[in-house]
């Protein structure tokens, strides 16, 4: 009995397949365009949409080694099927695509890093961190075949080729200098800082010449027309290495390097400070900070900051804020319509709702929540003309 083959989609099928999906769903759903959002937040007006994301928690991972990378033509199908899958849950979505490898270990490989990449939970992480002699003496990266670098500029080739102009592309994730040196150094770092540190300075600043050479090499093969205009995606600095270090040690050995990064963006930053009360305060007071992230973070290693906490060392500014925080059960929608009113006081707000109560099978329920917190939202819009 002859029985009939399968015929699974060629991976050019399935990308023009998922770039037909992602733009009628953008079409259908106007409200739900982030970067709609996104453009009222940096021309410093209350977004006409609700900046409002809501997401489960991350189960584990299975345990299973993670495969390969695919071919590049299928991950870029893959990436542009799940392009719009946040609609599921009522999440804006943009019409972009990350062009990354390695996550945040991305730049360390330039520097002779081997990531992580046989574990499932921890494949972007440098495996065997290096010393500081043996990084002393590695030879300079060149910015165009460094590490990751060659296959992430095969791969904007590629998108840019295969796709239309409307479909805007991600930076990598760059880091920042003293999270890649931590990566690079393991906890070697914190004895540089008191045994070494004109080594340790010679080395930051090698990173960051790396980091403006790669910052400026991806930017102009993406080209102005597809590099997506977000502040979060073109001016990023992330810190979260800095909250194990003291004010006066970022003053001294981070500051000088996140200020020429800066000069390199035009004078503007996006910070993500993984939540740190001090590294908060002062990127705020020593960089030209337009975009900060915040939330309520219980465990936070160096604290964090609430929404009635962060407002005020806004100064009145309009830097976008980016807020998170996990809500508690029993009182989530009550505590989020109180965090949208914020915007009474601080125009330029997103959200991001979590909490860790919201497992797979709460998903409905959250999906009702977000739809009530919309609704909310625009009844607040509607009866200020800005809240």
């Amino acid at each position: 009995m002859r029985k009939d083959k399968i015929v699974m989609p060629s991976a050019s099928a399935r990308l023009q397949s998922a770039l037909h999906a992602l733009s009628q769903a953008l079409e259908k759903r106007p409200d739900k365009n982030a970067d709609t959002i996104e453009a009222d937040l940096m021309a410093g007006r209350v977004p006409r949409y609700p900046p409002i994301t809501m997401g489960l928690q991350i189960e584990p991972p299975a345990g299973d080694a993670p495969r390969g990378e695919p071919p590049p033509l299928q991950r870029l199908a893959e990436a542009l099927e799940g392009a719009a899958a946040g609609l599921a849950m009522e999440n804006p979505i943009r019409p972009c695509l990350p062009v990354g490898l390695g996550g945040v270990g991305f730049l360390a490989t330039a520097f002779g890093a081997k990531l992580d990449s046989d574990n499932p939970a921890a494949a972007t992480v440098v495996k065997e961190p290096l010393s500081p002699s043996e990084l002393e003496r590695c030879a300079e990266p060149d910015p165009l075949t460094g590490g990751l670098t060659p296959q992430v500029l095969q791969y904007i080739d590629l998108i840019k080729a295969a796709t239309p102009e409307w479909l805007k592309l991600w930076l990598p994730d760059m880091q920042g200098p003293f999270n890649i040196a931590h990566q690079l150094m393991g906890s070697e770092i914190f004895l540089e800082i008191g045994d070494q540190p004109k080594r340790l300075h010679r080395f930051m600043q090698r990173i960051t010449d790396h980091f403006i050479a790669v910052h400026r090499l991806l930017c102009e093969r993406i080209g102005p027309a597809r590099l997506h205009p977000s502040d979060n995606n073109r001016y990023r600095i992330a810190e979260c290495s800095c909250n194990l270090v003291s004010t006066g040690v970022y003053e001294e050995f981070v500051l000088p390097y996140d200020l020429q990064i800066c000069r390199h963006y035009g004078n503007r930053v996006a910070i993500h400070p993984c939540a740190g009360r001090h590294v908060t305060e002062e990127t705020l007071r020593h960089l030209p900070v337009v975009r900060m992230e915040a939330g309520k973070v219980p465990c936070a290693v160096a604290g964090s900051f609430n929404m009635d906490e962060i407002l005020p060392r806004l100064g009145g500014r309009k830097t976008v804020l980016l807020y998170m925080e996990d809500l508690l059960p029993g009182v989530e929608e009550q505590t989020a319509r109180r965090y949208i009113e914020a915007l009474q006081r601080h125009q330029t707000i997103e959200f991001y709702f979590g909490a860790l109560h919201w497992r797979q099978p709460q998903k409905q329920s959250v999906v009702d929540l977000h739809r009530r917190l919309d609704d909310f939202y625009m009844a607040c819009l509607g009866r200020s003309g800005d809240l």
